[in-house]
């Protein structure tokens, strides 16, 4: 009878245990349907694989976000992150499988405005989008029409695609035509504004000048004249490096506003909408000048005298 009890009691626990691994098993290899319909799916850097698996269940695409968790733990997964698209119609473990090869479906960049082309040619290529050069070659003649965004983009994608898609981005946000001196000026203001509520003044420091043919004298001109001939082709050269007192004239190139009159002849960044609609529709004063405060505030006058006295009245703060 002992016996009997003891040969009953290890048949439930192999029963037991088969049962585990059967369900363990099915839930791993079974997909939760046959529904082929894409589901777009974001790991973030840093994502803990319990996570990424609760994240996956929420969106019904795997059964058991336990089972997961534990499955990619005991296959040692490193679960990459990136932009996916999965179908109820795959397994755990073919998820897990893509997770860990890193087989993204989308990349997401984010251009900050005020960056010129080589600058996002340096951040594509040290991200893995498109080779530097590539960027380069399909960018040119296009610089002040990068809009600066956030863009999800195929993991596929050309630099030509790319491109495309931020001077397809320009047109849709940039606001109706906009002729290139307009878009000088932006430019000029996005480099120039710490603050936003400044563009629009800032713009009609710029703009007053043109009205009286008075050099822009614009120093991020100076810079991206220098920077130009510095950095040519270079991924790792950085760019709007502080100049000196003597730059303003030795630098030759023609976006430099304190030696030439009249806007640079093309941006020297890409500017985004404020600095757009700040060049559009800049203020009216009488300001002719400005400098900036360590706090980043604008400190305007109406002449040369004027700003000369608010820089001596404001050094320690400069």
């Amino acid at each position: 009878m002992k016996k009997k009890v003891i040969l009953i009691a290890i048949a439930i626990c192999i029963l037991a245990i088969a049962s585990a691994f059967f369900i363990l098993g099915y839930t791993i290899y079974r997909p939760v349907s046959f529904d082929h319909s894409q589901v777009f799916f974001e790991v973030k850097d840093g994502q803990k694989k319990t996570e990424i698996s609760e994240g996956l269940k929420e969106k019904n695409l795997i059964r058991s976000a336990k089972v997961m968790a534990y499955y990619a733990k005991a296959v040692n997964a490193n679960l990459k992150s990136g932009l996916y698209y999965f179908s109820p119609s795959q397994s755990t473990k073919q998820i897990v499988a893509i997770l860990s090869r890193g087989d993204i479906s989308e990349k997401q960049i984010t251009i900050v405005e005020g960056l010129r082309r080589e600058e996002i040619a340096q951040y594509l290529d040290k991200n893995n989008i498109v080779k530097y050069k590539d960027f380069m070659q399909a960018s040119d003649g296009k610089e002040g029409f990068l809009f600066p965004d956030t863009y999800r983009i195929s993991a596929s994608s050309s630099a030509n695609e790319i491109v495309k898609k931020m001077t397809d981005n320009f047109e849709k946000k940039a606001g109706g035509e906009i002729n290139r001196d307009i878009l000088s000026l932006a430019s000029i203001v996005e480099r120039e504004a710490k603050k936003d509520d400044e563009r629009a003044k800032i713009a009609g420091v710029y703009q007053n000048r043109l009205n009286v043919i008075m050099k822009l004298e614009a120093d991020p001109t100076v810079q991206y004249g220098k920077d130009t001939a510095n950095g040519k082709n270079s991924l790792d050269f950085k760019y709007w490096q502080a100049i000196t007192f003597a730059d303003y004239t030795a630098v030759d190139s023609k976006f430099n506003t304190y030696v030439h009159s009249g806007l640079p002849p093309a941006p020297i960044c890409n500017p985004g909408t404020k600095s757009i609609d700040a060049a559009k529709n800049p203020a009216k004063h009488n300001y002719y000048y400005f400098f900036h405060l360590k706090s980043g505030e604008a400190i305007f006058s109406k002449n040369s005298t004027e700003h000369n006295s608010n820089k001596v009245k404001y050094q320690n703060e400069r």
